[in-house]
């Protein structure tokens, strides 16, 4: 329902050069549109009439979950805020700055990158 171009085009326009966290926000609740939505690279999809607790909780979902950053040879890349794993180079970047891992404990952030907001017993880890 915008003038020019629909939600789904500006979506995939957006996909095409970016990973940025996307919440749909729409007045169209039919399934379809949903799916459509979600397939086409929406982090979310929040119809209309909403609860702003309710998206702003979405919100903060979408923004703790790692992005893999794409355009990297083997997509092998991870990032969390300023925190980038990279399981081509095994390397460990914050910033600007290389954090020497030992291989257990690249692992185990790398493990904890790929599954936020988890919890993990002992044996799972």
């Amino acid at each position: 329902m915008l003038p020019k171009l629909d939600g789904l085009g500006v979506l995939r326009r957006i996909r095409r050069e970016s990973d940025v966290p996307i919440i749909m926000l729409t007045a169209r609740d039919y399934t379809g549109d949903k799916v459509a939505g979600l397939t086409s690279g929406a982090d979310d999809y929040v119809t209309k009439p909403f609860d702003i607790e309710e998206l702003l909780a979405r919100m903060q979902v979408v923004l703790r979950r790692p992005r893999q950053i794409s355009g990297s040879q083997t997509d092998d890349v991870y990032q969390l805020d300023d925190l980038v794993v990279d399981t081509t180079k095994l390397q460990v970047m914050r910033g600007d700055h290389n954090i020497q891992l030992t291989q257990r404990e690249f692992n185990l952030l790398l493990e904890l990158m790929k599954n936020v907001g988890k919890t993990f017993t002992r044996d799972e880890l």
